[in-house]
């Protein structure tokens, strides 16, 4: 992925994106700022929300350029995409991504990926440990029970993928008790929650995954991987399961933001809207703010260790599906 390009996020209600003299053409209602060119060396990918619009004549421009056109609700939840046909060797991978789901050495793979969760969210927990004088004996006791639990799962011999799955449950448990009682008292919340949020916190993290997982999908297309076919999650009908796999490794880069944010009192009650239900949504300004943060820190360069070089962290789960599929190939 090229260093300059962008995800082109499309959000405001009535934007039509459309083509003139091969650039795409940006026209965005009521605003004064007049229409935008944007040439298809600039993006990467093509995010639309509901109730905005697009040309054929734009899709095809962008499927000729290998860039991604994302269809989100309001929630920022994937409902699908349309991705060139050339991205990927798909066969050949993918039948060694079939057999090595079915092999013994999966719980093996498996038991690496649950280990560098935990690690990542005691990165977080070790961060707040710094940061929280007041809530130091709450974040040292779930420390200590997250290095507990990578010990068990480390040391045990005969483990079984629900064995697995029901550690990995503890320990997010644990890790989101103490989240919440790290975040200022009007970001509070009870527990994670999914869609529909019903808590601001809960609906920024739901968000930004929604941001990582559109990302993931992409890179794990362009490596040539079935991302029906996961490792660690049950499989169920037209789910992206290994997409839920890969997401376990990035989750700690949406807490780390929401967190920070949220301790700097930085997101405000306006930027949700609340139904009936008392479910939250991120509204346009919300949308505007969150999203930014979110991709002016996925943009940063950090070190990349397998490769000893620093590179984005948008590169990072590129390379780390690149890096999957290779494996897979030489298994």
């Amino acid at each position: 992925m090229a260093k300059n390009k962008i995800e082109l996020q499309i959000v405001t209600r009535g934007t039509y994106l459309s083509v003139q003299n091969d650039m795409f053409l940006l026209k965005i209602p009521d605003t004064e700022q007049g229409d935008i060119r944007i040439s298809t060396n600039q993006v990467h990918t093509i995010s639309l929300h509901q109730d905005t619009k697009i040309s054929t004549n734009a899709l095809l421009l962008a499927l000729e350029n290998d860039i991604t056109v994302v269809l989100q609700q309001a929630s920022g939840k994937q409902l699908g995409s349309m991705i060139s046909a050339r991205a990927g060797s798909i066969s050949t991978i993918r039948k060694k991504q079939a057999l090595f789901s079915a092999s013994s050495e999966v719980v093996e793979w498996i038991r690496d990926l649950v280990i560098e969760k935990i690690n990542k969210q005691l990165s977080i927990l070790y961060h707040l440990l710094y940061t929280q004088e007041n809530q130091k004996k709450i974040i040292e006791k779930a420390i200590q029970k997250l290095q507990h639990y990578t010990s068990i799962i480390k040391e045990t011999t005969l483990l079984s993928i629900d064995k697995l799955r029901g550690y990995e449950g503890i320990v997010a448990k644990n890790y989101w008790e103490v989240i919440a009682c790290c975040v200022p008292a009007n970001y509070y919340f009870e527990r994670r929650s999914q869609h529909p949020a019903y808590d601001m916190f809960n609906c920024l993290l739901n968000y930004g995954y929604g941001m990582l997982y559109q990302q993931i999908e992409i890179a794990l297309h362009k490596a040539g991987l079935d991302v029906c076919l996961g490792f660690f999650h049950t499989d169920e009908y037209n789910t992206p399961t290994l997409v839920f796999d890969m997401i376990e490794k990035y989750r700690f880069w949406v807490d780390y933001v929401a967190i920070e944010l949220c301790k700097q009192e930085q997101i405000y009650p306006e930027y949700f809207d609340i139904h009936d239900t008392g479910a939250y949504y991120l509204n346009k300004q919300g949308k505007h703010i969150w999203i930014g943060m979110v991709k002016d820190f996925m943009a940063e360069t950090i070190e990349y260790t397998p490769q000893n070089r620093h590179i984005s962290r948008n590169e990072h789960i590129q390379q780390d599906a690149y890096a999957l599929a290779n494996y897979l190939r030489n298994w």
